[in-house]
C-alpha cells in the first residue's frame, strides 16, 4: 500500500479541485478517493462487461456536461455556451442513430468502450474536442443558413 501513496496524494489534491467532492467527504466521512475509484470500477465492469452500459455511458457522456452548459450560462459567456450546446446537439444525432440502429450495437466489438472515448475526448476540457468539431462545422452550418436566408 506505500507504493500507492504518491499516487492516492496526487490523485486527493486534484480531486481536491472540485468543491462537491471535498463537501461530500467532509460529510461522510469517506475519502474523495476511494469514491472516484469505486466509480472507476463501477463504470470500467459495466462497459467492458456491458451490464447496463447503454445507461452508463449515456450518463457519463450527460452529467458533466450539463452542469458546465448550466454554468457556462450563469458565469463563462455565450461562446462556451455555444460550444456545450454543439455537444448536446451532436449527442442527440449520435442517440438518434443509436436509437435507429440499436440493435446492431452489441454486436460491434467494444462499441461502449469507442462510445465513451469519443464522448469523452469531444468534451473532456484538457482535449478540447467540441471546439475542434466546432471549427469544422461551424462554415457549414454558416453557409447553410446564408442560403436558406437568401431564398
Amino acid at each position: 500500500m506505500d507504493s500507492l501513496k504518491p499516487y492516492l496524494l496526487q490523485a486527493d489534491a486534484r480531486l481536491s479541485e472540485y468543491p462537491v467532492l471535498v463537501k461530500f467527504e467532509k460529510q461522510t466521512k469517506v475519502p474523495k478517493v476511494y469514491v472516484a475509484a469505486l466509480l472507476y470500477v463501477v463504470y470500467s465492469v459495466s462497459i467492458f462487461f456491458e451490464i447496463g452500459a447503454g445507461v452508463t455511458t449515456n450518463v457519463f457522456a450527460l452529467a458533466y456536461p450539463i452542469y458546465a452548459a448550466l454554468n457556462a450560462s450563469v458565469n463563462e459567456g455565450l461562446d462556451q455556451l455555444k460550444l456545450w450546446a454543439l455537444y448536446l446537439g451532436l449527442f442527440g444525432i449520435w442517440s438518434t442513430v443509436e436509437l435507429t440502429i440499436g440493435i446492431w450495437g452489441p454486436y460491434v466489438p467494444f462499441y461502449y468502450v469507442i462510445k465513451t472515448l469519443v464522448l469523452g475526448w469531444l468534451f473532456v476540457p484538457h482535449y478540447n474536442g467540441i471546439a475542434k468539431v466546432a471549427d469544422i462545422v461551424r462554415p457549414h452550418v454558416q453557409l447553410m443558413f446564408k442560403q436558406k436566408k437568401q431564398e
